[in-house]
């Protein structure tokens, strides 16, 4: 995948963006806000991975709606408009609408997720909290490395098994389980004779005996300030918005979102405009591009 242009901007203009987005999706239930940060997470994740991914993740997104949506109102008994009884326990249709904004709210935080995966690497995690905390970027960097890590093994290991012909057992599912089983075991102490190797080496360079120094090749430049001092106004607006009273939504007894109104437009845009600067970063970098070979 090639290095799309927001992320090759400085970590901290990186950091900033997704704690924004995530921040103003999480403090408020409204369904203009949700929907909007559900639509621009799938945009933007594609934009970073494709739309494959995209049709990837839609089986972790089943269980999610399944059981916010048709479960949990099955257990909270609170809202003004009955639908039906359960066991002589009202089931509300205020609790549908609720578990429905949920379940937006999760899809959406499990694709900024996503994008978060993309933008913050080990490396950039290693310079970002190195100062704060240099063993727990150490342990942040190490878990981003050993987790596609893994799941690479994984596959090579899995591709040897059929190599070998150990899922010729076609239609019995329980010699299936115990090769899945075998496959992790394998898994698990590769890991480990691994993790004794990194300990060793990390130890034979001195880990752990005096103050460390770090390298980076990161450069705070003038786009980055720039995009960075946009963002931190987008999200100072939107957050005073909320604060006040602004996109207030209730589910419980009554369902009350307040009304779509010229401030309430004018927030949205604010936030599609944050939750779409990657896409701008884009573009401006893919006309910058254009004019540069025009000239030439």
């Amino acid at each position: 995948m090639n290095k799309r242009e927001f992320e090759k901007m400085h970590p901290i203009t990186n950091f900033l963006y997704i704690l924004y987005v995530m921040i103003i999706s999480m403090i408020t239930l409204n369904p203009y806000i949700l929907v909007t940060s559900f639509i621009s997470s799938i945009i933007i994740s594609g934009m970073f991975f494709g739309i494959k991914t995209f049709r990837n993740n839609i089986a972790i997104n089943i269980p999610v709606i399944i059981f916010t949506v048709l479960i949990q109102p099955l257990f909270s008994h609170n809202g003004s408009r009955v639908l039906f009884y359960l066991n002589d326990s009202p089931v509300c249709m205020e609790a549908y609408i609720y578990g429905a904004a949920v379940a937006i709210l999760l899809m959406a935080v499990f694709r900024w997720c996503l994008v978060l995966r993309c933008l913050i690497d080990s490396e950039k995690c290693m310079y970002l909290l190195s100062r704060l905390s240099p063993t727990l970027s150490m342990i942040l960097s190490m878990i981003l490395r050993f987790i596609p890590l893994m799941r690479q093994r994984y596959k090579m290991i899995h591709e040897g098994q059929i190599g070998m012909g150990r899922y010729n057992n076609k239609g019995r599912i329980i010699e299936n389980i115990r090769q899945r089983i075998k496959e992790i075991s394998i898994l698990i102490t590769w890991s480990l004779e691994n993790s004794m190797e990194v300990s060793n080496s990390m130890e034979s360079r001195g880990y752990g005996t005096g103050k460390r120094t770090c390298y980076h090749r990161y450069h705070l430049n003038k786009s980055d300030i720039i995009t960075s001092i946009i963002m931190t106004i987008i999200f100072a607006v939107l957050l005073a918005e909320i604060v006040t009273g602004g996109f207030s939504t209730y589910y419980f007894p009554l369902l009350y979102i307040d009304e779509f109104n010229f401030k309430t437009m004018t927030g949205i845009i604010l936030y599609v405009a944050l939750c779409m600067i990657p896409l701008i970063s884009q573009a401006i970098g893919y006309m910058e591009e254009k004019g540069r070979r025009v000239t030439l």
